[in-house]
């Protein structure tokens, strides 16, 4: 499917502030090689005729080819799309170079042949890895302008190089402008004969590539410095996921329970996505990108969810995080741990992200009018047990407090502390002692 629709992006930075720009990314474009059905173009008629190259995974898990640096290449033919009278031109391209094999350059892709009248554009590297770029009018040798910046071996970069009628040409290396500088000839040779290749020169000199390349773009415009920013974080945010699946299961029997999965943004509570329980083991599977904190409750019908927080930062790229969540029914008797709530250190104050968990209880007390609940506060046997029941009793009533204060009558909702009278796990440990450390809510009237 393509990929290039007019789009919003939206980059989420480390920071989660969100980043957007709208742009058209497939206006221009002429032809386009994700590479995971092969060497299709999914954009225009100039498929692919591989020659050696090997179709296996590559930047993000998906598909790209990799070159040999010898005989391998790609022929992408010399349809009348790559040969009109173009007012600009735009070369886009992931790469992950090998060791180069020729002394000279190593051919990323061109219609080149070492013949005025034949050559037309291309992309190489030269053997300090440096990119370089070319645009041919016909008559003229051109000597091509040279990135400042080398690439480095065996890792990804996006390569953009583009044209304009004017003869500017520009290099950009990951998503930044790299070099800028002129064709040495004037206009651009729309009478080329030679087909576009990735991988391999082939006529003139065979000028052979080692290494991966995925994602190749053709327009028929350039691209201009907003545009080329967008795509690479486009193409770079597409890689920085991880995968969370699991499944929703009734906590008192284990049985799959189906609804939605939800995640929130923790900074702010707004919903980053959800996706629907399938199967029959109530399973789910969903992408999320590295560097974020979340929140992920099940919503379904007449259950109340244990809501849970995962941390993204750290993660490794397309690593599967195994998460089931749990749910119980709401019935009187049935308790659940509040997961996602925050206090202040040794102090009853809730944290704003508290909030955000609080929220959702809300819905259920205008759809049950007499729901009548429980809060309770525990605590680890850290400090005296007369100090751990105040701090019980106190945090309990802040969470009561709020809800109140969002509307829940008063008379529905008991607080109450039980200090460290009701551990659930041993507090000999950090980890048992925090999972000591909670606020329970407990249905005592429906």
């Amino acid at each position: 499917m393509l990929r290039a629709l007019v789009i919003l992006i939206t980059i989420l930075k480390l920071t989660h502030v969100a980043v957007s720009q709208e742009v058209n990314l497939s206006y221009g474009l002429v032809s386009y090689y994700p590479f995971d059905e092969g060497a299709k173009d999914v954009a225009g008629k100039n498929d692919g005729t591989v020659n050696g190259a090997t179709h296996e995974p590559g930047r993000c898990g998906d598909m790209a080819y990799s070159f040999n640096g010898y005989l391998d290449y790609i022929d992408l033919g010399n349809d009348r799309s790559l040969n009109g009278n173009w007012s600009g031109l735009t070369m886009s391209v992931w790469v992950r170079p090998g060791e180069i094999t020729d002394l000279q350059m190593a051919t990323i892709m061109a219609k080149w042949a070492f013949d005025t009248d034949k050559d037309h554009f291309g992309l190489w590297l030269n053997s300090s890895y440096k990119v370089v770029m070319a645009v041919s009018s016909p008559g003229t040798m051109e000597n091509g302008i040279f990135s400042k910046s080398e690439l480095m071996v065996d890792q990804w970069h996006h390569i953009v190089g583009t044209w304009r009628a004017n003869g500017e040409i520009r290099i950009y290396i990951d998503g930044k402008l790299d070099k800028m500088g002129k064709q040495t000839g004037k206009h651009i040779n729309v009478r080329s004969t030679e087909s576009l290749k990735l991988g391999r020169q082939i006529r003139g000199r065979s000028r052979p590539y080692k290494g991966w390349l995925d994602e190749v773009r053709i327009y028929n415009r350039p691209l201009y410095d907003g545009e080329v920013e967008v795509l690479y974080q486009q193409g770079k945010t597409m890689c920085e996921k991880v995968i969370v699946k699991g499944r929703v299961l009734n906590k008192s029997t284990n049985e799959p329970v189906h609804g939605e999965v939800v995640f929130e943004n923790m900074n702010d509570g707004s919903i980053f996505n959800k996706t629907k329980t399938m199967g029959t083991e109530a399973a789910y599977e969903i992408v999320l990108p590295l560097g974020g904190k979340f929140g992920l409750y099940a919503d379904t019908e007449n259950y109340l969810s244990e809501n849970q927080t995962l941390s993204t930062v750290n993660r490794t790229m397309n690593e599967v995080i195994e998460r089931d969540l749990y749910v119980v029914p709401l019935e009187v008797g049935q308790s659940i741990r509040l997961n996602n709530i925050f206090f202040e250190f040794a102090k009853a104050t809730l944290d704003e992200e508290s909030f955000h968990e609080l929220d959702r209880i809300l819905p259920y007390f205008k759809k049950f009018p007499n729901l009548k609940i429980e809060l309770s506060g525990h605590t680890d046997d850290v400090g005296s047990d007369e100090a751990n029941q105040q701090l019980s009793e106190a945090r309990a009533e802040s969470v009561r407090s709020y809800l109140i204060g969002q509307g829940v009558r008063i008379d529905l909702i008991e607080a109450v502390g039980y200090g460290e009278q009701m551990p659930v796990a041993t507090n000999d440990t950090d980890e048992g002692r925090q999972l000591n450390r909670r606020v329970e809510f407990k249905v005592l009237e429906k």
